[in-house]
C-alpha cells in the first residue's frame, strides 16, 4: 500500500532565473490545497539566515548547500514536505545531501542560459558578463547538471502550470501524493494554511474585512501603459478583501474622482504629500502613464517619480504585441470609447467613422515605448524597487484554463503578500473577468474600419513590435 503522508524533499536546481522559485510556489499552493503541510526553502533567502558569513567561493556555497539539506531533513522526517529552490551548481555536495534524506526527490530545472538571461529582471546576468559580479553561475563559475535527476523540467518549452504537472505527475506514479479525486475526498475540510500564498521573505499580512479606511502597510501601484488590461487586473484585485486599489488618481478623467490630486502636484515633495493623502483610505493604485510625461505635465519626471518610491511594490503591466495596442488607443481616442461594458459604447464604437492613422506617428511611438519600457525596467532594478513585469497576452490568453488563471492570479497575490483566493465564487468572478472575448474591445473587424490600416502593418508590423493580423 502506498504511504502518501510520508515527508519527502523536492530539490529544485539549475541556472540563475530558470524558473525555480515560480515553479516552487505553484507546487506549494497545490500540495497544501491537497493537505500536505509544506515549507519553501529559497536558496537566496536561507542564505540570508542560515549562511551568513558565507561568501560564493566554491566551499561557501557547498557548506550552504548541506544547512539547508540539514533543514531539509529534519522536515521530511516530520512528515512535511520541504521545496528546496536553490542554484545549488555541484554536483557533489548534491549527492552529499541526497545520501542524508531518505525521500529526497532531484528536479532539474533545465533553462538555457540564454531564456535566463532575457528572465534575469535584476541584470545579474549582464554585471556577470561586464565582469561587474564575480563568481556568477552560468557565466565565469560553473553548474554541474545533475546526471540522473528524478525530473527533468524544460522551462523554455512549458508553462510554469505545465512544468508543476508534470512534477505532480511523478509524485502520483511514485507514491509520494495520491490523485486529486482521492485527496478532495479525504481532505474537505482541510483548509489552505493562511501564508499558503505568501511571498516567502514577505510579511504576512493578516487577512481582514475590508473598510473605507481599512489601511494595510503592504502598498503597491500598477503601473501600465494604456490599452493592457489594468483595469480588469484593478477589478481583479479589489476582489480580495485585503485589498483596496484606487482607479488612477492621478488621471482627471477617470471615473468617481472627489479629489484634484493632478493639480497638487509640482514637485517631488508635493508628489509625496499626494501619495501620503491617498495611501491613507488606498493600499493599491492603479496608474497608466505616458513616455511624454501624461497624466503629468509634458516632459516632466514625475511618473518615474511615482514607480520608484520607497515602501511599495510594482506591477508592471505591458504588451508585447505593441503595434495592437498603440491602434487600439488611437481607436478608442477617435471613438471616445475606453471599455466596451455595455450596449451603448459597443454601438458608438462601431458607430464612428474613423479617420487614417499618421504611420510615421506611430512608427515614432513604436520606438518611444520600447526605449521608455526599458529604461524603467532599468531604473527599478538599479534602484532596488520589488516589481513583477506581466504581459498581457499571458494575463488574458484565449487558451489558458481556469485553473491556469487562478493560478497565475494568486500567483500576483502572493508578490503583493496576500494570502490565495480560493472560494469558487470570487475565482469565478476573475475568470469571467479575464476572458479575453470580453476584454478586447480592437478586434481584427474594428481595425479593418480605420482606412488605410493595411499599410499601417505593412510598415510598422514585425515580430518585435507586433502584427494587427498575422
Amino acid at each position: 500500500m502506498k504511504n502518501t503522508t510520508k515527508g519527502f524533499t523536492l530539490w529544485l536546481t539549475g541556472l540563475p532565473c530558470s524558473g525555480k522559485s515560480t515553479l516552487s510556489e505553484i507546487l506549494a499552493r497545490e500540495l497544501e490545497r491537497r493537505g500536505r503541510s509544506v515549507e519553501i526553502l529559497d536558496g537566496d533567502i536561507i542564505r540570508t539566515k542560515l549562511g551568513k558569513g558565507l561568501g560564493y567561493s566554491k566551499e561557501d556555497r557547498d557548506e550552504n548547500i548541506r544547512r539547508i539539506g540539514f533543514v531539509s531533513e529534519l522536515l521530511s522526517k516530520h512528515g512535511a514536505v520541504a521545496i528546496v529552490a536553490a542554484v545549488s551548481p555541484y554536483r557533489a555536495v548534491r549527492d552529499e545531501v541526497r545520501a542524508t534524506i531518505p525521500n529526497f526527490i532531484e528536479l532539474h530545472v533545465d533553462t538555457p542560459v540564454e531564456v535566463c538571461i532575457q528572465r534575469d529582471v535584476k541584470g545579474m546576468y549582464k554585471k556577470a558578463l561586464r565582469g561587474q559580479l564575480k563568481n556568477f553561475t552560468g557565466v565565469d563559475d560553473p553548474y554541474e547538471p545533475p546526471l540522473r535527476p528524478e525530473v527533468t523540467i524544460k522551462t523554455a518549452h512549458q508553462t510554469p502550470n505545465e512544468s508543476a504537472a508534470h512534477v505532480l505527475a511523478y509524485l502520483e506514479q511514485s507514491g509520494f501524493l495520491e490523485a486529486p479525486e482521492q485527496t478532495d475526498r479525504k481532505t474537505a475540510s482541510v483548509q489552505p494554511r493562511r501564508d499558503s500564498a505568501k511571498p516567502h521573505g514577505i510579511k504576512e499580512q493578516s487577512k481582514k474585512t475590508s473598510s473605507k479606511r481599512d489601511i494595510i502597510n503592504d502598498r503597491f501601484v500598477i503601473f501600465s501603459l494604456s490599452r493592457c488590461g489594468s483595469t480588469t487586473l484593478m477589478r481583479s484585485l479589489n476582489s480580495h478583501s485585503s485589498i483596496r486599489c484606487a482607479l488612477e488618481p492621478f488621471n482627471n478623467a477617470a471615473p468617481g474622482h472627489q479629489t484634484n490630486y493632478l493639480e497638487r502636484v509640482r514637485d517631488e515633495a508635493s508628489l509625496d504629500a499626494a501619495l501620503e493623502d491617498i495611501w491613507r483610505t488606498y493600499n493599491g493604485i492603479k496608474h497608466v502613464w505616458h513616455p511624454l510625461g501624461w497624466p503629468f505635465a509634458e516632459n516632466s519626471d514625475f511618473n518615474r517619480l511615482l514607480m520608484l518610491r520607497p515602501g511599495q511594490r510594482v506591477l508592471f503591466l505591458n504588451r508585447r504585441n505593441n503595434l495592437q495596442r498603440l491602434v487600439s488607443a488611437e481607436i478608442s481616442m477617435q471613438s471616445g470609447v475606453w471599455a466596451t461594458l455595455d450596449d451603448a459604447s459597443r454601438n458608438r464604437l462601431l458607430e464612428t467613422e474613423f479617420k487614417p492613422l499618421d504611420i510615421a506617428k506611430i512608427k515614432a511611438r513604436l520606438e518611444l515605448d520600447r526605449r521608455a519600457v526599458s529604461q524603467h525596467r532599468q531604473r527599478m532594478v538599479d534602484s532596488g524597487i520589488d516589481f513583477m513585469e506581466l504581459w498581457y497576452e499571458d494575463l488574458f490568453n484565449p487558451a489558458s484554463r481556469p485553473e491556469q488563471t487562478n493560478n497565475e492570479f494568486n500567483r500576483i497575490l502572493a508578490f503583493l503578500g496576500r494570502t490565495a483566493i480560493t472560494d469558487d465564487e470570487t475565482l469565478a468572478k476573475v475568470n469571467s473577468l479575464w476572458q479575453p472575448d470580453r476584454l478586447k474591445q480592437s478586434s481584427e473587424a474594428v481595425y479593418r474600419m480605420i482606412p488605410g490600416i493595411e499599410e499601417v502593418e505593412e510598415v510598422c508590423g514585425s515580430d518585435a513590435t507586433g502584427w494587427l493580423f498575422k
